[in-house]
């Protein structure tokens, strides 16, 4: 456990953090998005993921339906995963421990 917290010892806890802050981040916004709770404030995270929404299904979310809009859908969560994800590494790269920042003496 000292490896993974704090979560900025080395680069791979710091991807893994990440990367299990994205999804933990997209899977409940995804459930309370379709249990019907929250959804005014809930798009607002969504709000990354339908830049890639509308080039890939064609259109808005009322015109498209059909295979083009599970593919859509599907882009949604990938940009709105890699986005929460950088947002996170950004966040605990913040607060990593800084060593080697005063320039050593030459004698």
């Amino acid at each position: 456990m000292r490896r993974l917290w704090p979560p900025a010892y080395d680069d791979f806890s710091i991807r893994v953090w990440a990367a299990s802050f994205a999804i933990l981040l997209n899977l409940v916004g995804a459930v309370l998005i379709f249990r019907g709770g929250l959804t005014d404030i809930l798009w607002w995270f969504g709000f990354p993921g339908a830049f890639a929404f509308v080039p890939v299904a064609g259109g808005g979310i009322e015109e498209v339906d059909g295979w083009r809009a599970w593919c859509g859908f599907a882009a949604w969560l990938l940009a709105n995963g890699v986005f929460y994800y950088f947002v996170a590494r950004f966040f605990i790269r913040l607060f990593q421990p800084v060593n080697g920042w005063w320039p050593e003496k030459r004698s």
